[in-house]
């Protein structure tokens, strides 16, 4: 796959991706997206689990982890900025999940990564004496064009279409995911060769812990509620690779070709690790209690 066509596959997943947000909001209200600031103690769990939770065991993880620096790059990345867009429409095909709690985790992560993805960047430049930085803008604007402005779009037009707007949204939904996931087999087609030829099973037992830990971290602190410890643990695993890579090329753009490779790594993993937690939850639950979380 020659650098161009790469290229257009990336520029074509952005547009999907983006017209998935705009059916994220034609599926919305305003007060689902919200949701999750009407339940102050699993705000604050969430916020514990995606932004301190994951970032601390990354960090714990490179001191007895043997990783080269470009890995210990692009899962640090990983580690400090949650918020994928897809989480909402992940949710909707997941067991157990709450699609809405899981569409105001994804607003309320994507809005305040503006803030943490930065200091926690500050920070290990302390750590490691090494001076790392962000733009907060930059954060501002990758968020809001992949984002927050698409959402918005769709909550304007659903506020006139109503229940048009929403089956529209549905539709739109299911043929964005159908096209993402096409997409998303090129990249691991186009990726595989790489992936394979400089594997490692440190890099997998790396990329492994720190899905585990976000999962973990969500279930945890979301509460004794299965459907919001499901819902929070999984869309904590699911971090942003875009803003992820938009950060290893603003500080460290000869490190980006590896850093692709261990982010693109992380996603299969965490997506496994996810997979096996919602079923592990679900054979723990009584089949009356399954139907009634469904």
């Amino acid at each position: 796959m020659d650098i161009d066509l790469k290229s257009l596959i990336g520029i074509a997943i952005k547009i999907v991706i983006i017209t998935l947000m705009v059916a994220m909001g034609l599926q919305m209200t305003k007060q689902s997206l919200v949701a999750l600031w009407c339940r102050p103690k699993l705000l604050a769990g969430s916020l514990v689990a995606a932004f301190i939770v994951v970032p601390v065991v990354t960090y714990l993880i490179f001191q007895f982890v043997p990783l080269a620096f470009s890995c210990k790059v692009g899962l640090w990345v990983v580690a400090i900025t949650p918020g994928a867009p897809m989480i909402h429409n992940a949710a909707s095909r997941r067991e157990l999940s709450d699609p809405e709690l899981a569409a105001s985790f994804q607003v309320t992560v994507a809005l305040l990564v503006i803030v943490f993805a930065p200091l926690w960047l500050a920070i290990i430049s302390v750590l490691t004496g090494s001076d790392y930085q962000m733009n907060p803008l930059m954060v501002m604007k990758q968020v809001s064009i992949i984002q927050l402005i698409p959402i918005l779009i769709g909550l304007a037009i659903r506020h006139f279409g109503k229940e048009s707007a929403h089956r529209a949204g549905e539709i739109i939904a299911r043929f964005g995911f159908f096209v993402l996931a096409v997409l998303g087999l090129m990249v691991l087609f186009a990726f595989a060769g790489h992936i394979i030829r400089n594997m490692e099973i440190w890099k997998f037992i790396a990329t492994g812990l720190i899905a585990i830990s976000a999962v973990t971290g969500g279930h945890l602190f979301a509460g004794p509620d299965t459907k919001s410890r499901v819902t929070i643990a999984n869309a904590n695993a699911m971090r942003n690779p875009g803003l992820a890579l938009a950060v290893v090329a603003w500080n460290f753009p000869e490190q980006k070709p590896a850093a692709i490779i261990i982010i693109v790594v992380y996603i299969i993993v965490a997506a496994v690790v996810a997979a096996i937690y919602t079923k592990l939850i679900a054979r723990r639950l009584p089949s009356s209690g399954r139907d009634h979380h469904e």
